[in-house]
């Protein structure tokens, strides 16, 4: 994974829908606040769904996306109650077990999002991702991320603002580099020998790949010769069609019997 190519390209899709980033963040920090906690997991699926679509769909994100979540509340709340409780009993021991495990479920949500999953097959597909990419880069992609939001809230609440969604889209891009999809990833965000978009969603893991249909096989047809009738004397000029055969001669009429006549009446004698 080149860390440069990743921030840059999530730079990328952060400055492509910067309005609705900044918006949306704006919309998860207020309603976490007064929720205390409570929608953060949900508001924060909801930006991953903008960045997740502008790279499957090349779909431009839209402020009510980041309320996505709350029609898969539970999930969602759940994943971050859990990954909030896991973590943070890491970071209870000298800070670097939180880290590391952060590191191996960084890509929890996107994977949720993407393929949805649920929390625990996304936990351990996340997992697979940064072991089979390596757990090193990651981890200082986890530290460049922890520094990025430091720099967030010492700049103040426009600073937060900036770089809460930044981080969202540098993880996003991550996520798409680790899942070895980078030619959709470079093609939404550089809009240069894009693929047919593929339907988002498509994909909750890829399995065997289904046996080919046999061959539609058509029978040979079979030439029948035609059979020559007989002319005059036996033979036919070649060329010449056959003949049709004699139509049979129409049976006689039937006879009228002859109608009875009655006897003449004898002569009367003669006087």
């Amino acid at each position: 994974m080149d860390i440069g190519k990743v921030f840059e390209r999530g730079w990328k899709l952060f400055v492509k829908d910067v309005a609705p980033y900044v918006v949306g963040a704006l919309i998860l920090a207020a309603l976490s606040v007064v929720t205390i906690g409570i929608l953060y997991g949900p508001l924060s699926a909801g930006l991953y769904v903008m960045a997740v679509r502008r790279v499957r769909q090349n779909r431009t994100a839209e402020i009510g996306d980041v309320f996505w979540g709350l029609s898969h509340f539970w999930r969602f709340f759940g994943a971050a109650l859990l990954l909030l409780i896991l973590i943070g009993i890491g970071f209870v021991f000298l800070i670097v077990p939180g880290l590391l495990l952060a590191t191996i479920w960084i890509y929890v949500f996107p994977v949720m999002v993407d393929r949805d999953m649920g929390v625990f097959d996304a936990m351990a597909e996340s997992r697979r991702l940064v072991r089979e990419n390596g757990f090193g880069q990651h981890f200082v992609m986890m530290l460049l991320l922890v520094a990025l939001s430091i720099a967030g809230s010492i700049a103040g609440g426009l600073g937060h603002l900036l770089t809460l969604p930044l981080s969202f889209t540098i993880i996003t891009a991550m996520y798409f580099a680790a899942c070895k999809e980078e030619d959709i990833l470079r093609a939404a965000v550089d809009e240069v020998g894009r693929p047919a978009a593929a339907a988002w969603q498509a994909a909750p893991a890829p399995g065997p790949a289904a046996p080919p249909a046999p061959p539609e096989t058509t029978p040979p047809a079979v030439a029948v010769a035609p059979q020559d009738a007989p002319t005059i004397g036996g033979q036919r000029e070649p060329g010449e069609a056959p003949a049709s055969p004699p139509s049979p001669p129409a049976p006689p009429a039937p006879a009228e019997p002859p109608s009875p006549l009655p006897p003449a009446p004898p002569a009367p004698p003669q006087g």
